[in-house]
C-alpha cells in the first residue's frame, strides 16, 4: 500500500496492467499511468472508486459504513459502464479512446490510451501571463471540434473543465 491507503501501490496489478504511476483522482475515481508489458506501452487505467461510498481493503474494497452506500455504489458502477460504452463509440483524435472495461478486485476498470501533457488547467497555472489568442485558438478549435461530434451523436458532456482538457506535449 501507498502512503495515501485509497491509491492501489506502485507495482499493483491489475489484470495484465502493472500500476507505475498515479495520474489524477476525483471523488469518483482513481487514474493510474500502468503498463501493459506484452504491448510493451502505457495507458491510463480509470478505477471507479467513489471515495464517499467504499474503502480499500487490500487491493479491493469494501462498504463504507453509511446508509445506502452498497445501493449508490451499483448506481454509479453503471454510470462508469455508460460512460465507458458512450467514449467507445467515438473515433476522434481529440477524444481519449476507451480500449476496455472490466471488473476487478471488487470494482471496475476503463482503459484509456495515455495522453502525454498537462491539463489546460495546470498548463494555465504555469503561464507567466495571460494565454495569447493564437495559443487559446490552438486549444480551443480541436476542443470544440470534438465537442461537435459528441453533440451530433446526441451525447452530452457534462463535466468540460480545464482539469479534464488535456494539452497534449508531443
Amino acid at each position: 500500500m501507498s502512503q495515501d491507503d485509497s491509491v492501489l501501490a506502485v507495482g499493483t496489478r491489475i489484470d495484465q496492467y502493472e500500476i507505475i504511476g498515479l495520474l489524477g483522482r476525483g471523488g469518483f475515481g482513481i487514474t493510474y499511468l500502468v503498463r501493459d508489458d506484452a504491448l510493451q506501452k502505457e495507458f491510463a487505467l480509470k478505477e471507479f472508486f467513489p471515495e464517499d461510498l467504499v474503502r480499500r481493503d487490500g487491493n479491493s474494497i469494501r462498504f463504507a459504513a453509511k446508509t445506502n452506500s452498497e445501493n449508490d455504489y451499483k448506481w454509479g458502477l453503471a454510470k462508469f459502464y455508460n460512460e465507458a460504452r458512450l467514449l467507445a463509440q467515438f473515433s476522434h483524435p481529440n477524444i481519449v479512446s476507451v480500449r476496455r472495461v472490466f471488473e476487478a478486485n471488487g470494482t471496475a476498470y476503463m482503459l484509456l490510451d495515455f495522453i502525454k501533457g498537462s491539463t489546460l488547467e495546470k498548463w494555465l497555472q504555469g503561464l507567466d501571463s495571460p494565454p495569447t489568442q493564437e495559443e487559446l485558438d490552438l486549444i480551443c478549435a480541436p476542443l470544440l471540434n470534438a465537442l461537435e461530434l459528441v453533440h451530433e451523436n446526441r451525447s452530452w458532456h457534462l463535466d468540460v473543465s480545464p482539469e479534464n482538457i488535456m494539452i497534449r506535449s508531443d
